[in-house]
C-alpha cells in the first residue's frame, strides 16, 4: 500500500466538509488505485457599491461618525415598535393612587395617571472608548403609522422622507443631550459590575393623541388607553396599530459616537393603593422594544465618496459596513472543471488576505469579524429568508487576527453547484451564460452572527447584515494577479 498516498488522502479528508467525507467513504477501500492531483487557479475580484441592505435585524444602531477613508459622515438611526408582554395587565382602575384632573370633563374629574414616563436605550460598548464622553444630541419623534409586517425594509428606508412622522402639536418630539458615559450617574454606581450604560429620555411633557385629546404625559395616555380598551394590549399588532405606532430615534448633533442599542423600553411609573387603601406603593410597567417587534436601522452616508473608493484601480478591494462596499469574486469555474469530467473535485481552498491601512489611527474602523460568501444572485434570498450558511452555495469565514486572513477551507461544493447549474442551463438555452452574467460570481458580505449557547455548545441561529462600523481591504482587485484557489482532484487509476 502506498502510505504516502494514504496519508495525503487522510489529510485531505480532514480538511473537507461532511459532504466530501461521503466521497472518501466510497474510495477508501480502493485507496491504492486512488490518484490525487493538486493545482492552483486564480479568482479575480472587484469592489461593488451597495445601495442598501436589508435592515430588519435583532438590534438597532445609533451613531454619527467621520469615516476615515471617505472623510464623510456615516450616520445610523432607527425606528422601533414596542410590545406588551404576554398576558399584560394593569391593576384595577380604582386601585390607582396616581391621578390627574382631566380638563376635558366638566367639572374636571380625577383619572388614573402616570407620575412619569421615560424611554430607556441600553447600549453596548462604543466604537472607540475615547468617545465615551463626546457630547451628542438625539431626537425622538412619534410615528404616525407603524412599520408594517410583510414589507421589505432596507437601510435606505427613510420615515422622514416618507412622511411617516407625526408633526402636529402635542405629539412626542423630544430632544436629549447625552454622553455614552452618563455623568449624572455616580461613578461608583456607573463602574459597578451590574451597571449597563443607558440613554434616558423623559416623556413627561403633555401629550396629545391623534384624536386631539391631551394627557398629562405619555404614560397617562398609555394607561388610559388600557383602561378604555384593554384588548388593544393583547398583542404587538393591535398595540402598534391602535395605541403606539412606534418611535423614530435620530442623532441631530455631535460627532464621534456609535453604539449598538441592545434593548430598549418605555417605562411608566405610577402609585397604587394597598387593598384597604390605607397606604400607597410605587408601581411601574415596561413596554419592550425588542426583536419580537419590527425595528429598522437607517444608514446615511456619502454615496459619491463610496463610489470613488470602489472605483480605485489598485491591487485590492474594499469591505465596508454598514451598507457600503462589498467584494465581488469571479470564480474560475470553467478552468477548474476543464479536462476533469471524470475526476472528483474534493477540495478547493481560498484565502483572502487582509491588507492593513498602514496607520494606527484610533479612528480607523476595525475589520469585519465575519464574512459571508454567497452566490451574488442569491444574496437577497439568503437574508430575506433568514437562511444559514449551507456549505453548498453559502459559506462563513471568521477573521483570524493571527494570520490576517479570512479562510474558506473547502468551497468545492460551491464550484460543483455553479458548474452543474451552467451545464443544465446550456442544455435548455445556448445563450444561458450571456443571460446570466453573474453565474460564476460570489459576494463577500460583512455579517453579524448570532449563536445560542447551551453549556459548552454554541449553535449558529442567525446571520444578519453587519450594521456596525467596519472597513478593510482585501488583496486582489483589478490590478492584482489573482487570488489563489488550491484545488485537489481525486480519480481512480486503472
Amino acid at each position: 500500500m502506498n502510505h504516502i498516498k494514504l496519508l495525503a488522502f487522510s489529510a485531505l479528508l480532514a480538511a473537507c466538509d461532511s459532504d466530501t467525507l461521503n466521497v472518501g467513504q466510497s474510495l477508501t477501500e480502493n485507496v491504492d488505485k486512488l490518484a490525487l492531483q493538486d493545482t492552483v487557479y486564480y479568482a479575480h475580484s472587484q469592489t461593488v457599491l451597495v445601495d442598501s441592505v436589508l435592515s430588519l435585524t435583532n438590534t438597532c444602531w445609533l451613531g454619527r461618525v467621520m469615516d476615515p477613508q471617505t472623510q464623510s459622515v456615516v450616520q445610523t438611526d432607527f425606528t422601533t415598535q414596542f410590545h406588551p408582554i404576554e398576558l399584560f395587565y394593569l391593576p384595577p382602575a380604582d386601585s390607582i393612587a396616581s391621578t390627574w384632573a382631566d380638563p376635558d370633563t366638566t367639572p374636571p374629574t380625577a383619572i388614573e395617571a402616570a407620575d412619569s414616563c421615560d424611554l430607556v436605550l441600553y447600549l453596548n460598548a462604543p466604537l472607540n472608548p475615547a468617545d465615551s464622553l463626546v457630547a451628542m444630541k438625539l431626537r425622538v419623534k412619534e410615528l404616525a403609522t407603524p412599520v408594517e409586517e410583510g414589507r421589505r425594509y432596507y437601510t435606505n428606508y427613510d420615515p422622514v422622507a416618507l412622511g411617516m412622522l407625526r408633526n402636529d402639536e402635542g405629539a412626542i418630539d423630544v430632544e436629549k443631550m447625552f454622553t455614552y458615559k452618563d455623568q449624572t450617574v455616580e461613578a461608583a454606581h456607573r463602574d459597578s459590575s451590574g451597571y449597563q450604560d443607558i440613554i434616558h429620555v423623559t416623556l413627561n411633557q403633555p401629550y396629545t393623541d391623534r384624536n386631539g385629546r391631551t394627557y398629562s404625559n405619555y404614560g397617562t395616555y398609555l394607561m388610559q388607553q388600557y383602561y378604555s380598551k384593554p384588548d388593544n394590549f393583547r398583542n404587538s399588532w393591535r398595540f402598534s396599530h391602535y395605541v403606539c405606532p412606534g418611535l423614530f430615534v435620530e442623532l441631530t448633533d455631535g460627532l464621534g459616537f456609535q453604539a449598538q442599542v441592545t434593548n430598549m423600553g418605555l417605562r411608566v411609573f405610577f402609585r397604587r393603593y394597598n387593598e384597604g387603601k390605607t397606604s400607597q406603593r410605587a408601581s411601574s410597567f415596561v413596554l419592550a422594544g425588542t426583536h419580537e417587534v419590527l425595528q429598522t436601522t437607517r444608514v446615511t452616508n456619502d454615496r459619491e465618496r463610496l463610489r470613488q473608493l470602489a472605483e480605485q484601480e489598485r491591487g485590492w478591494t474594499y469591505l465596508k459596513s454598514p451598507a457600503g462596499l462589498m467584494t465581488e469574486v469571479t470564480l474560475p469555474v470553467e478552468e477548474i472543471k476543464a479536462g476533469h469530467d471524470n475526476d472528483s473535485l474534493v477540495a478547493a481552498r481560498i484565502d483572502f488576505q487582509r491588507m492593513n491601512f498602514g496607520t494606527s489611527l484610533d479612528r480607523q474602523f476595525g475589520a469585519p469579524n465575519s464574512l459571508l460568501m454567497v452566490l451574488e444572485d442569491e444574496m437577497d434570498r439568503f437574508f430575506l429568508n433568514n437562511l444559514l450558511p449551507d456549505n453548498q452555495t453559502s459559506y462563513l469565514a471568521t477573521f483570524s487576527s493571527q494570520t490576517n486572513v479570512y479562510t474558506y477551507p473547502n468551497i468545492s461544493n460551491l464550484v460543483t453547484q455553479i458548474w452543474n447549474r451552467r451545464q443544465e442551463g446550456l442544455r435548455d438555452d445556448p445563450q444561458w451564460v450571456e443571460k446570466h452574467p453573474k453565474w460564476n460570481k460570489v459576494l463577500l458580505v460583512p455579517v453579524n452572527t448570532i449563536y445560542n449557547t447551551s453549556g459548552s455548545t454554541s449553535t449558529l441561529v442567525a446571520v444578519e447584515h453587519a450594521m456596525g462600523l467596519s472597513c478593510t481591504r482585501l488583496a486582489g482587485g483589478p490590478e492584482g494577479s489573482g487570488i489563489g484557489i488550491s484545488v485537489v482532484y481525486a480519480k481512480f487509476s486503472n
